[in-house]
């Protein structure tokens, strides 16, 4: 019983002063993985360069954390220890849902961030000066459920105050925001014989904003 406990401390010393060098290593290499496309790589091998030859236990990893994601684009970071000497980092990125009034992107998760340029410009585009970025995201949804059963996507729409005006490839709409869903259903209702009439023209402008009917040009 005595030898067994004895060989129990033995094993436990030798596992703790393992752990122990292990907790005091050098980081020694760095290893960052993500899918990158308009994060600054530059800016993120420079923050992590400055974890190279730091002892584990000085590294702050919230600290790093919050480093890597306030470079613009991304969204998340995470940093792991590979034993003995290694850091692994994942980047991962924005991926835009929206422009914002032109200034900002919306991800998937409907969250705002800041860019220093927008390159991704082929997307859609909302735009209000008195709704969020939320609610006009709805808005958006409840037109395009309307519109898409004449094959219409929706590209840009801008409400500013009672008016709204939403574009699609080929068509501009103008409507009364109080009464959009209405007209819009109303639009969609005659448009197949709309378009039959005008096979020349290509690009529509059709302001629903009378009491009845609607003007096209």
């Amino acid at each position: 019983m005595v030898r067994v406990l004895f060989l129990i401390i033995i094993s436990s010393a030798i596992f703790y002063y393992l752990k122990q060098d292990l907790f005091f290593l050098e980081v020694k290499d760095i290893e960052i993985n993500g899918d990158l496309q308009y994060a600054d790589i530059t800016r993120i091998r420079e923050e992590a360069l400055k974890m190279m030859g730091e002892k584990n236990y000085d590294i702050d990893l919230r600290e790093k954390k919050k480093k890597f994601e306030e470079i613009a684009w991304v969204k998340n970071s995470q940093i792991s220890f590979m034993p003995p000497d290694k850091l692994q980092i994942l980047i991962i990125e924005h991926k835009p849902l929206y422009i914002w009034n032109d200034r900002n992107y919306v991800n998937l998760e409907k969250d705002i961030f800041y860019t220093e340029s927008l390159p991704v410009d082929r997307i859609l585009r909302l735009s209000s000066n008195d709704f969020d970025h939320l609610q006009m995201y709805d808005l958006f949804e409840s037109i395009q459920s309307v519109l898409i059963d004449e094959d219409l996507i929706v590209r840009e729409i801008s409400k500013q105050s009672d008016i709204i005006v939403i574009r699609t490839d080929d068509i501009q709409i103008t409507v009364k925001h109080s009464r959009y869903f209405d007209k819009i259903n109303e639009l969609i209702s005659v448009f197949p014989e709309l378009v039959k009439k005008m096979p020349n023209k290509k690009k529509l402008r059709i302001d629903l904003r009378y009491p009845t009917g609607f003007a096209v040009q």
